[in-house]
């Protein structure tokens, strides 16, 4: 591959990643739900006062730790991009949101931030997948499991996704 058509990817991985950076703020903001992730995020806040980004740093620095333990043959580089890049562009994201004071008050707005949060992180993700630049952290494990024990992907997702959604859910 070319060094401009390899830029070209990297530079559209991180506009992907700052999509979903702000995705993952307007979720949490319109307090109507969101993915399993920013569910914990928002546990993560709530009961130890982080904000998104920190909260997206400690989840993110956990799991690509148990990655690189459990599962090193299945982690590349983009893995590490994005675990160590989605803090930075959640943080970034909230910081602007809470500067310009942009908190939806009516139901109309937390409906619309929960939307376009969804759409983002759904649009954000499927662009990192297509650039096929490695797989996040959660996936190297879940893959590692499936390949030892046999357990089905799907199984293994839905198992974590109510796990993690559910401890964020417990923390507040």
């Amino acid at each position: 591959m070319s060094l401009q058509k390899t830029l070209k990817k990297y530079v559209y991985f991180f506009i992907a990643l700052s999509i979903i950076g702000l995705g993952v703020n307007l979720l949490a903001e319109s307090m109507l739900g969101g993915d399993g992730i920013t569910v914990l995020y928002m546990g993560l806040k709530h009961s130890f006062g982080l904000s998104y980004g920190a909260s997206a740093y400690v989840y993110n620095f956990t799991i690509i730790g148990l990655a690189v333990v459990f599962a090193r043959k299945y982690v590349g580089f983009g893995t590490f991009l994005y675990s160590f890049g989605i803090g930075s562009f959640v943080y970034f994201f909230e910081s602007l949101l809470y500067r310009f004071d942009l908190y939806p008050e009516m139901m109309a707005g937390k409906i619309l931030y929960l939307i376009l949060g969804q759409v983002m992180l759904a649009f954000g993700l499927a662009v990192i997948i297509n650039l096929k630049i490695g797989i996040n952290a959660l996936d190297c494990i879940i893959i590692k499991i499936q390949n030892k024990w046999g357990i089905s992907y799907r199984v293994q997702r839905v198992i974590f996704d109510v796990s993690i959604t559910l401890a964020g859910f417990l923390m507040g």
